[in-house]
């Protein structure tokens, strides 16, 4: 199996060499040893490496977080802050680079495997919920029925462009809207008022729609008869988190 490979940015040399040790006898490559961060950058587009271990204070024109930052622009993987500081200042300061673990100096052996093997994992998992999400959004989105996400308390998180179509709102104008502003239903013979499945859905924790007997009043005041389903968003202790609507136009 190909080891993995770890890019060094450490602007002291002592301890760089150190760290490589550390890392070569855990079972890892070293792609590189960067003493700045523009040598750190060209290394990166040179050899891409698996993933980063980062001194925060790294002097010269750009630190460690700085560098970070740019090097996520060009590459998506973990990469590790390594400070002598453990103050809560530090930490606040980093995390606009996303880092993915600490390391403190002086360097503990174990502690530098166990983190860099949790960033891996978290890492991997991150990507399975972004690639989760892109499949989601790319069916949600093709789909010919409308579909609109509320959270718990009813308010629009999500429209996909079928319900922009059908309502007449755009998407970035109904999040945050409560989902009765956007999808207002009238009983299609009283005329009065109808109730939205989702609202049944969050109240009742149990799916529900209506056929036939509801019109969806558009933005600009047209009328569409609509068929509606509503099922509520669980988390896994059962907690309401919110509700998903379909619907489409009845026949």
């Amino acid at each position: 199996m190909t080891p993995t490979n770890v890019l060094i940015v450490e602007d002291e040399s002592i301890i760089a060499l150190d760290l490589k040790r550390i890392l070569i006898r855990s079972g890892y490559a070293v792609s590189h040893i960067a003493n700045s961060g523009d040598e750190a950058l060209a290394a990166v587009a040179a050899t891409p490496p698996d993933a980063v271990i980062m001194d925060i204070g790294l002097t010269g024109k750009m630190d460690g977080i700085q560098t970070s930052q740019l090097i996520l622009e060009q590459l998506d993987i973990p990469i590790i802050f390594v400070t002598a500081n453990s103050d809560l200042a530090t930490v606040r300061k980093s995390q606009n680079a996303n880092p993915f673990g600490y390391v403190l100096k002086p360097f503990d052996e174990r502690e530098i495997s166990i983190v860099l093997e949790m960033a891996f994992f978290k890492h991997q998992a991150d990507k399975e919920v972004k690639e989760s999400r892109r499949w989601l959004s790319a069916i949600l989105r093709s789909i010919g029925e409308g579909v609109i996400a509320t959270d718990a308390n009813n308010t629009i998180k999500y429209m996909n462009p079928t319900a922009e179509r059908f309502t007449g709102w755009k998407e970035s104008e109904a999040i945050s809207r409560a989902l009765h502003d956007v999808f207002p239903l009238v009983n299609k013979e009283t005329r009065q008022p109808a109730p939205i499945p989702a609202e049944h859905a969050l109240r009742e924790k149990q799916a529900t729609g209506s056929v036939n007997m509801t019109l969806l009043i558009q933005k600009d005041g047209g009328e569409i008869a609509v068929n509606t389903f509503a099922s509520p968003i669980l988390d896994a202790k059962g907690k309401i988190e919110g509700a998903v609507l379909t619907f489409h136009k009845a026949t």
